[in-house]
């Protein structure tokens, strides 16, 4: 999803510079809103940015007084790593170290215990990125959009987030996605028009099978389309159509969930080999939207009209949107 910065008159922005002897580091643009306090754009409160090795010893720090010091944004050095850590000032402020060894490193240190070649590696990392990484940016791109041309729906879901979190309170927390009910069924009826992989991952059978008169013999590939099953229109109502609404209580479809007990509605998959990342997954996208419609209003950029947001899909082993989705938020102070 790309996003055009939009801010409003008496705005101001820091610099993204911070030089040093060694090259540049870019530290974490940052904004101000009157009445606002400074947000960074990476909407995490003391994020840290692996930027470089550097020597041991070696470390980097924002000058008293500058821009960058001003808003929190400060560099040091972990392990020979450059860290540049964004913390707002006063008593939120953390600073951020990372002393445990990331996935990689891990790997690597058991790499000749089990055997582990080049190929194993790469195998994993790809899991990794392809499971974790590039489904969740999916969703999130996907529902974005779908929010955006029905205004009704982001309405709905802005005033259920907005009005489950106290006043003042700068972001959204786990803990208080409990009772926002809304949230999740727009996230359900994402996945059942979207799914992330839409022909899951390739199983194989194990012996022949006679399903209606067709024959699945033994040891071949299988692939079940997803993506069709949700958009079945003997089975949904209004198929094509983004209602979350019918998840609710009391819509037809409150039953169904996505945990592969009900067959028509299977983004995950079904059975042993449903996908383990599910509840990690949808953890993470209902945290990341909900800070979305929180802190920001979205809109389409001036020269577009909402319902002229190009839904057109691209197919592969994930369904990427054909077009890049352009939006412009407007901050909402809380």
């Amino acid at each position: 999803m790309s996003v055009s910065m939009s801010r409003k008159s008496g705005s101001s922005s820091g610099g993204d510079t911070n030089s040093t002897p060694s090259g540049s580091l870019r530290s974490c643009s940052a904004f101000t809103v009157p009445g606002c306090t400074t947000l960074g754009v990476r909407g995490v409160l003391g994020v840290a940015l692996r930027v470089a090795p550097r020597a041991p010893g070696e470390s980097l720090r924002a000058a008293p007084g500058s821009p960058d010091a001003a808003r929190g944004v400060a560099a040091g050095t972990v392990g020979g790593d450059v860290l540049l850590v964004f913390a707002p000032p006063g008593p939120q402020r953390k600073l951020v170290h990372q002393k445990e060894p990331d996935f990689i490193e891990v790997l690597l240190s058991h790499q000749h215990e089990y055997g582990l070649t080049r190929d194993h590696l790469k195998a994993l990392l790809i899991d990794i990125v392809f499971g974790g990484t590039d489904t969740s940016y999916l969703v999130l791109e996907f529902v974005m959009a779908e929010l955006v041309r029905n205004p009704q729906a982001m309405s709905k879901l802005q005033d259920e987030v907005r009005h489950s979190v106290h006043k003042g309170q700068e972001m959204v927390t786990e803990d208080d996605l409990t009772g926002m009910n809304y949230l999740k069924v727009v996230i359900k009826e994402t996945l059942r028009l979207h799914p992330p992989a839409p022909l899951l991952a390739p199983h194989h059978s194990m012996t022949d099978v006679h399903i209606d008169g067709y024959t699945v013999p033994a040891n071949i590939p299988i692939l079940i389309n997803a993506w069709t099953l949700g958009r079945d229109a003997t089975v949904w109502e209004d198929a094509e159509d983004f209602k979350p609404e019918r998840f609710m209580d009391t819509g037809n479809d409150a039953d169904i969930n996505f945990k592969g007990n009900d067959f028509q509605f299977i983004p995950f998959g079904a059975g042993r080999r449903i996908c383990p990342g599910m509840n990690f997954a949808i953890s993470t996208l209902e945290i990341m939207l909900a800070n979305l419609v929180y802190r920001f209003n979205w809109e389409v950029p001036a020269a577009m009209e909402k319902a002229s947001v190009d839904m057109t899909e691209v197919f592969w082993l994930t369904v990427h949107r054909k077009e890049k989705l352009h939006l412009v938020p407007q901050m909402f102070c809380v």
